[in-house]
């Protein structure tokens, strides 16, 4: 198929040559006859058509042996005889057109040393379209050439996969080695937390934990929480550039009772939870429409309360280099920011639900103007199934710290996007049977944001577990236009931006 254009190149150059040259290229080789009757004035004519239509601009020996030739026809022609009177004729035709040939030097030289051309040049031409049989019109000619020029270049545009200038085709343009080995040394450099900061963290982070999940514990009234459970970025290793967040989740207990799913007209992903638990539904509940629905807004602060008291209070002891500890409220969630020099992590505190059906629910209400509506609201959780999903491809993890490490902290207005709408761009790209195996890490960057910029031309990026939630609900639609138009440009220009990525100073120092 790469060869089509070809046959359709030469195609279009022979239906529009012209007449004249199908004719020249037809007849080429033939001996030119000469027009006189044997007179010398024929013989003139025709040597002077030869010499200068043909070869006044040639001195190669083809051109040279064929003048030759064409010079013993004339001979032949018109004094081809035996006598010795033929012979001094010819030879006196001879000496004549030296010096026709001399004279017609001497005049053109003459003319260029004088600066005027114009008449030498109309001369040749005069002779050029006496001496040739057809004439070929010069925008004949040009539209020839431009024909070849644009097969040529459709021809060029096929073969590298690309349809115009600033088009992007994924399924040809690739990176270069080059510019892969300088992208991963980008990434092992810049991206990758080494393992040492990892096990640092870890351990300041655990110690922090076990005092205050002492205080939850023994504070929270009416409420009774499993073991807390590490999850996102850091339980899966995807920590990118440092260690900030450490997320976790702490199971609700019900002891007795039971706690039920509602489903939410045009809400996929939130419902609301009913309680049949009193000493739980009457303090974090509220009553509507004959049930007692479980209130996250009231479970958030009473947890939120019993950190900052711990906190302020001193009741959790400073770990290692850490000299401050500050509780913190970050929406759906109880935050803690340790200030342990030179690094500062945050923790996140979440609650989660279990309804006896199995689903899990987070303690995170809808977004935007829905959240107005359905305060009550729980937002479903995948935490398990991303997990697994992370597990099953840890060799392939690097694309994923990259793309969160360059999206969310190199390029405006991206920075928008969240861990979790990376995470499932990524599952969608997995699903669609990419092959990891093959494909460079510059390559299957490449892939990844031309995958992403597909949702934001929709505006509707489903979650891989429940393909009804659209995740980019929780951003305006200007700001879901202008990341579809800054992931087109980079797409355009894939090659100078992540030259650009890779050479700007050191990631750390812009968080």
């Amino acid at each position: 198929m790469k060869l089509l254009p070809l046959f359709i190149c030469f195609f279009l150059v022979l239906s529009y040559l012209p007449e004249g040259e199908l004719k020249r290229s037809k007849g080429k080789g033939k001996q030119v006859k000469n027009p006189g009757s044997g007179d010398l004035k024929g013989d003139k004519r025709t040597r002077e058509i030869i010499t200068d239509a043909d070869f006044n601009h040639s001195s190669s020996k083809k051109n040279k042996r064929k003048k030759d030739k064409m010079d013993k026809e004339v001979e032949d022609s018109n004094g081809g005889h035996s006598n010795s009177g033929g012979s001094k004729k010819l030879r006196g035709s001879k000496r004549q057109k030296k010096k026709e040939k001399k004279k017609h030097k001497s005049r053109e030289k003459a003319e260029r040393n004088s600066g005027d051309m114009h008449a030498t040049n109309q001369r040749k031409q005069s002779k050029v379209n006496e001496g040739r049989a057809e004439e070929r019109h010069p925008s004949q000619g040009d539209g020839v050439r431009s024909i070849v020029t644009l097969g040529l270049k459709a021809l060029s545009y096929w073969l590298s996969g690309k349809e115009t200038e600033g088009t992007y085709r994924s399924d040809k343009l690739r990176c270069s080695d080059k510019l892969n080995r300088q992208l991963v040394k980008f990434y092992e450099k810049e991206v990758r937390v080494p393992s040492k900061d990892v096990q640092t963290s870890r351990r300041i982070v655990d110690q922090f934990m076990k005092q205050i999940w002492t205080q939850i514990i023994s504070n929270m009234e009416g409420l009774t929480f499993t073991r807390y459970t590490l999850v996102g970025s850091m339980s899966e290793g995807l920590a990118a550039v440092k260690i900030a967040d450490f997320d976790f989740h702490l199971p609700l207990k019900i002891s007795s009772g039971r706690l039920t799913a509602h489903t939410i007209p045009d809400m996929p992903g939130y419902k609301l939870i009913s309680c049949d638990e009193p000493s739980v539904c009457d303090k974090y509940g509220e009553v509507k429409d004959g049930y007692n629905f479980l209130s996250p807004s009231r479970i958030i602060s009473k947890l939120q309360s019993i950190v900052q008291k711990a906190v302020v209070n001193g009741k959790v002891a400073m770990i290692g280099d850490c000299h401050q500890y500050r509780p913190g409220y970050k929406g759906p969630t109880v935050s803690v920011e340790l200030d342990c020099q030179p690094e500062t992590y945050r923790i996140e505190l979440v609650p989660l639900i279990t309804t006896v059906d199995g689903q899990q629910f987070v303690a995170k209400k809808a977004d935007l103007g829905l959240a107005k509506n359905y305060p009550l609201s729980w937002r479903q959780s995948f935490q398990e199934q991303e997990r697994d999903l992370i597990a099953s491809k840890s060799d392939n993890l690097s694309l994923l710290r990259l793309a969160k490490a360059l999206f969310r902290h190199k390029e405006m207005p991206l920075n928008h996007l969240s861990s979790y709408q990376l995470k499932n761009t990524y599952c969608h790209l997995d699903r669609s049977g990419y092959v990891w195996a093959s494909k460079p890490l510059c390559d299957q960057l490449l892939d990844f944001t031309d995958y992403l910029h597909k949702f934001a031309v929709e505006q509707n990026l489903p979650c891989c577990f429940l393909n009804s939630v659209n995740l980019f609900s929780s951003c305006t639609s200007d700001t879901i236009i202008n990341m579809e138009g800054r992931l087109k440009r980079i797409l355009e220009n894939f090659d100078d931006t992540v030259k650009r990525w890779i050479n700007v100073p050191e990631l750390k120092d812009e968080l």
